[in-house]
């Protein structure tokens, strides 16, 4: 019903840009892909070389270091007691770096577990809205806008951990 100098309200529309939300599906996705990149390596190299001086490359150095003290004396017993000593260091340090780098593997693994678990959890979700909107010709275009914006929050979730090609159907579904 219209009255004069009132409001017609026809309905809640959508501005939507299919290739503007695709880039961005995208970028996201490789952005995910680096950070989590990015903190695994930190991960790693904290085992492999932490700050504190006590890495694989100073425990080498320093027993290279008492190789070449030991070439200059090698008679002297303490240059000998040296080199041995250096080299304990280095085989802790091997020790120390494999037993870190077995735990960040199991942490790593562990974590791509969950986000296995999320993804399939959010891909479940966006095959069940994918069908309500398909469904949706008897809906009004206010539910209708909510199914879309809940299906789009979802596949950005879902790009942030995994690289998607987003594709959308005829019926408003989407393919990823």
């Amino acid at each position: 019903r219209h009255e004069p100098g009132g409001v017609f309200f026809a309905g809640v529309g959508r501005a939507f840009d299919q290739f503007s939300y695709r880039n961005v599906v995208h970028e996201v996705g490789l952005f995910g892909a680096a950070d989590y990149r990015s903190r695994a390596l930190a991960r790693v190299e904290g085992v492999v070389a932490p700050n504190d001086g006590a890495g694989l490359d100073d425990r080498l150095a320093k027993f290279f270091g008492a190789f070449d003290a030991l070439a200059l004396k090698a008679d002297d017993p303490t240059a000998r007691l040296q080199v041995v000593e250096a080299a304990r260091d280095v085989a802790n340090g091997f020790n120390q770096a494999s037993a870190g780098l077995f735990n960040a593997r199991a942490e790593l693994l562990s974590q791509g577990q969950s986000v296995a678990s999320e993804l399939n959890e959010r891909l479940d979700k966006i095959a069940k809205l994918n069908l309500q909107i398909q469904q949706s010709a008897s809906y009004d275009s206010s539910s209708k806008a909510e199914l879309l914006d809940s299906r789009d929050q979802l596949v950005r979730e879902v790009a942030e951990r995994l690289d998607v090609a987003v594709v959308t159907n005829a019926d408003e579904s989407v393919t990823l």
